[in-house]
C-alpha cells in the first residue's frame, strides 16, 4: 500500500515461577520508522468548487521516526495461558511535516490458549484466541496452531470480518525462531488487495545477574 512502517523493539521480561504456574512481566522499548508515498497519490477534480487535494493527505512522500513503549503480562502452566498488553502507551507522535503528523493509538490485547497434547505426544494442538481494541474499534482472532516437537509449528487464524491468516515457522535452535504468515482477506479489500505477507526473525537469550538462579529472560511479551 502507499503507507509503510517498520520497527524495531528491545524486548525484556521478568519470570516468577509460583506452585500453580509462572507468571512473567515484560516491557518493550523500540523505534518505529512510518512513511506515506505522497507521490502515488491520484485524485480526480469532480467540479470548479470541490478541492482535488485533501489537506491531511500528503502530496509528496514523508517520512519520519518515533519512540515506543509498551507493557505486558502473561501466565502460563502446562495446559493454560493467558496475558494482557497495552502496545504504544506513549501514542507516539511521528512528524512528517511542520503541518502533518501521525500518531500511532493505543491498542490493548487480552489473549489466551490451551495446550491440547494428542495421541503422538510430540504433536501439541494449541487453539487461541486473541481481543484487541484501540478503544474506538475492536478486533477478534481465533486461532489453531499445530507444533511437533517444540521445533516446527503451524497453522490458520481467522480475524473477524478481515482475513484468513495461514503461517508456519521452526524454533531453529535455541533462542532463534524464524516464522512466516500470509493474509488473506475475507472483507471488500480482496477486490484490491491480493493479501500480505510477513516474515518473523526473534531471538530470545539468557541474561543471568546470579548463577545461582534464573530469573532473568527476554521474552515476546505476548
Amino acid at each position: 500500500g502507499l503507507f509503510s512502517s517498520t520497527s524495531v523493539y528491545l524486548q525484556y521480561a521478568y519470570k516468577l515461577k509460583t506452585t500453580s504456574g509462572i507468571w512473567s512481566f515484560g516491557t518493550e522499548l523500540g523505534l518505529i520508522n512510518a512513511g506515506f508515498e505522497g507521490d502515488s497519490v491520484h485524485t480526480v477534480n469532480i467540479g470548479d468548487y470541490h478541492e482535488s487535494t485533501d489537506p491531511v493527505i500528503p502530496s509528496t512522500n514523508v517520512q519520519g521516526m518515533g519512540f515506543d513503549i509498551g507493557l505486558g503480562a502473561w501466565y502460563s502452566t502446562p495446559k493454560f495461558e493467558a496475558g494482557i498488553s497495552y502496545a504504544h502507551l506513549n501514542q507516539p507522535v511521528i512528524s512528517w511535516s511542520d503541518q502533518l503528523d501521525y500518531r500511532e493509538k493505543g491498542v490493548l490485547f487480552v489473549a489466551g490458549g490451551y495446550n491440547w497434547t494428542l495421541t503422538d505426544p510430540k504433536m501439541v494442538l494449541k487453539p487461541t484466541t486473541l481481543f484487541k481494541t484501540d478503544f474506538v474499534s475492536f478486533q477478534w482472532d481465533a486461532s489453531a496452531r499445530m507444533e511437533y516437537d517444540n521445533k516446527y509449528w503451524g497453522g490458520l487464524s481467522y480475524r473477524w470480518g478481515d482475513a484468513v491468516v495461514f503461517f508456519a515457522g521452526i524454533n531453529a535452535f535455541a533462542g532463534l525462531t524464524i516464522g512466516y504468515a500470509y493474509d488473506l482477506p475475507v472483507s471488500q479489500i480482496i477486490k484490491a488487495s491480493s493479501g500480505s505477507h510477513e516474515f518473523l526473525i526473534s531471538y530470545s537469550f539468557d541474561y543471568k545477574l546470579n548463577k545461582a538462579k534464573h530469573k532473568y529472560k527476554s521474552i515476546r511479551i505476548l
